[in-house]
């Protein structure tokens, strides 16, 4: 697979109609404590990582079979309500990489690393979450996608 490039999308799905509700404003309107522990997984320590997807390198119609088994491991989730899509090159400023870390199950699963010094404990890491919450895009399950430009998925 390529390498990834800085103007890639990376994406994570957003399962909640509660959260869908709180991304679905103009970001200066988003209320963040409602949306950052649901929509991004994290893990605390030297190795903390949050999960993302290329999201260039797929079709709306991968990103939604994909989101929608993901969302049956979910409780309460009714399938994928959309994708919150940020930029590689702003994901990886501030000291942050983005890796591109294929799955067994998912060829195109990448991670943001954040620098050690802020994922000593969930409030530190939630500034890097806050801040990922600003600079992306919200895209709903209903609105329309763009076709993937790369990778075997591409239609």
């Amino acid at each position: 697979m390529e390498a990834i490039q800085q103007s890639e999308g990376l994406w994570r799905d957003v399962y909640r109609p509660k959260e869908k509700k709180a991304l679905d404003r103009p970001v200066e309107e988003r209320r963040y404590n409602s949306i950052t522990k649901g929509v991004f997984s994290s893990t605390q320590g030297p190795d903390a990582r949050i999960s993302t997807n290329l999201y260039d390198r797929v079709s709306r119609e991968y990103a939604t079979s994909q989101g929608d088994l993901r969302a049956g491991r979910i409780q309460g989730s009714k399938g994928v309500q959309g994708w919150l899509v940020i930029q590689v090159s702003d994901a990886a400023g501030g000291q942050r990489q983005v890796v591109h870390s294929p799955l067994k199950d998912n060829a195109y699963h990448a991670e943001i690393l954040l620098p050690d010094e802020h994922t000593r404990s969930w409030e530190d890491a939630e500034v890097h979450l806050r801040w990922f919450l600003t600079v992306s895009r919200w895209e709903d399950r209903a609105g329309p996608l763009p076709e993937a430009r790369i990778g075997p998925d591409a239609h």
